[in-house]
């Protein structure tokens, strides 16, 4: 027995030895040994089984769903929101909120398996899936990561303190994402009527005219759009009086001119119709003309984006996304065409065109509208997905007895006499400055976000970066103007408000995030799992691992995703270091050991 022992000493330490093998390991999750992708595959085969409230309304069970989704990290949160979707409690809005507290916070007891049980207890059926290869598995995983349904909305800072007219045009809508749109789009729209406003941006006059891109499901609330244009009623309306009034004359002079003798008195020329908005509907051509009728300036509101493309592709037409990629910079925008007598020609030069834009559409009608990322068209809007818990309101509310126009008719006469003061100071207009500190903030800012993404995106995003940082100084010019008491202090420079920069720079932040996963689509095609393949390497694995891993987890990913293991430390070390101290998106804790840093 004693020559037996060494022997079967030597046996439990190559077991010993085969068990702690250099293998990498996956993350572990509190449910019967499964790993972190089994563990989110098994709860996103549940989640789509689920069709009822698994918390019967109860509190408690509420938020003990939270706490187990949230133990998933972000991948959970597209599950809380489906969830929460058949929720009856009073836990309704702030959603994402309650779920990023519930990720930070964590509870011991409550673990995934918490949720799988209340979802059996509920008659979901549980049962695992069916077995998949672990690149299937983490491709369903990116996919649920990348949902447009993690996308945020606006921070409650954004929204206290507003300028008086935007506070009570926002506060008019329910939830979150209403109001983050509504926000967007009423400053979008007010950028159209605030002529001579400018900021000098690299050595150019830039002034507030915005583009703007929602996009989302049908029903998912996109149709409020129309109700910014309330805000502008009495603009538009001084406008056709205007117009109506040249028209009257124009037919009196030509009555007097066709009844005389003729040669004796000339015909008159029709006169140019000042008008608020521009048909998205149209050719190019056409809305060049309307352009220069304006004096240059103009609205462009649209509600079905991909009818807006096709209406504007004729024979005798190029493309009208050259002329808008133009007059988003204010470039000059020139157009020789053949008259109707075949020896004359018509030219028209649009020096310093200002065009504000509203486009809506379903994310797969927005490939229509940018059929790819390279041209630049689509890096000169903003984009908004618009999406939150779809809920069935009563249509014939009582309290509301006036119409939208109704309500906000003061706010709209306040807004027109903005317009017509500016429009008295003329060419000359009125600049917003920004103090050395403030620029310094902002530079800081815009410098973590654009290394992150030329990190991510090796520097295909660039393009929408630099134009984020002009929409930044865009919509502190519709902030500040919107602050001032009278109208005489348009008089004077414009300064802008820590405050105001302070949200101006959140804003930037959420529709960063919302244009990357725009670009995304469009970059890649429609959104579905295959295109998920399409991603950059580094944007796939960072996507695919967890909040905490290991360096070996890292390669054993990144070689289930097809990524080198040189390539993966490589991605590693970079996304540890950043790029001039900004954009450090890992954490190196400890030997082999990382963490993704949060944003606070």
């Amino acid at each position: 027995m004693q020559g037996f022992q060494p022997r079967l000493l030597r046996c439990r330490r190559l077991a010993l030895w085969g068990a702690c093998s250099l293998q990498p390991t996956e993350k572990k999750l509190d449910f019967d040994g499964e790993s972190y992708t089994e563990t989110l595959a098994h709860v996103l085969k549940v989640d789509k089984l689920i069709n009822k409230d698994i918390t019967d309304g109860d509190y408690h069970k509420f938020m003990d769903m939270a706490f187990a989704l949230a133990s998933l990290g972000d991948a959970g949160r597209a599950v809380f929101m489906h969830c929460c979707s058949f929720y009856a409690g009073k836990q309704r809005y702030n959603l994402d909120k309650i779920f990023t507290d519930c990720k930070n916070k964590k509870r011991g007891t409550v673990t995934i398996a918490t949720f799988i049980k209340m979802c059996a207890d509920a008659g979901i059926d549980v049962s695992r899936p069916m077995q998949q290869n672990k690149k299937e598995s983490l491709i369903e995983l990116i996919a649920e990561k990348d949902d447009f349904n993690n996308l945020p909305v606006f921070p409650e800072s954004v929204f206290n303190d507003l300028p008086p007219i935007l506070d009570r045009f926002v506060n008019f809508y329910d939830t979150p994402a209403e109001k983050s749109m509504m926000l967007l789009a009423a400053i979008t729209a007010i950028s159209a009527v605030l002529p001579g406003v400018h900021v000098m941006y690299r050595h150019k006059r830039i002034e507030p005219n915005l583009f703007l891109y929602i996009f989302g499901k049908s029903g998912a609330g996109k149709g409020l759009l129309g109700d910014v244009k309330a805000l502008l009623s009495v603009v538009e309306d001084v406008m056709e009086q205007n117009a109506r009034k040249e028209m009257n004359t124009y037919k009196e002079e030509l009555k007097r001119a066709t009844t005389g003798k003729r040669g004796e008195t000339e015909l008159p020329d029709p006169p140019k119709i000042e008008r608020l908005y521009l048909s998205g509907n149209n050719t190019s051509s056409n809305i060049i003309r309307d352009m220069n009728d304006n004096g240059g300036r103009g609205f462009i509101f649209d509600s079905e984006g991909d009818a807006f493309v096709y209406n504007s592709k004729t024979k005798d037409c190029y493309n009208i996304s050259d002329d808008l990629r133009k007059a988003a910079h204010h470039e000059d925008i020139e157009m020789d065409r053949v008259g109707e007598n075949k020896n004359e020609r018509e030219h028209i030069r649009i020096k310093h065109p200002c065009l504000s834009m509203i486009i809506s559409s379903t994310p797969s009608q927005m490939k229509n509208v940018f059929p790819n990322t390279e041209n630049g068209f689509s890096a000169r809007f903003n984009f908004f997905c618009m999406h939150q818990r779809p809920q069935w309101k009563d249509p014939y509310d009582e309290t509301d007895e006036k119409s939208v126009y109704e309500v906000f008719y003061e706010e709209a006469k306040d807004i027109y006499c903005i317009y017509n003061k500016l429009k008295c100071l003329g060419k000359e207009g009125v600049k917003l400055t920004f103090t050395p500190e403030q620029r310094k903030h902002m530079v800081g800012f815009f410098s973590g976000l654009f290394y992150k993404n030329y990190m991510l995106y090796n520097g295909d995003f660039d393009g929408t970066m630099y134009r984020l940082g002009i929409t930044q100084g865009r919509i502190a010019m519709v902030l500040t103007a919107l602050r001032y008491h009278s109208v005489d202090d348009f008089d004077r420079t414009l300064s802008c408000s820590e405050a105001d920069i302070a949200r101006t720079l959140d804003i930037i932040d959420v529709l960063e995030q919302h244009s990357t996963y725009a670009f995304r689509i469009l970059s890649t095609g429609s959104k579905n799992e295959s295109n998920i393949n399409n991603y950059p390497p580094q944007i796939k694995l960072m996507l695919a691992l967890p909040d905490e891993f290991t360096s070996s987890e890292a390669v054993e990913i990144g070689k289930d995703l097809e990524i080198n293991r040189n390539k993966v430390y490589k991605i590693l070390n970079r996304f540890t270091e950043g790029i001039d101290g900004y954009a450090k998106l890992l954490e190196k804790y400890d030997h082999g050991r990382y963490k993704k840093i949060q944003k606070k």
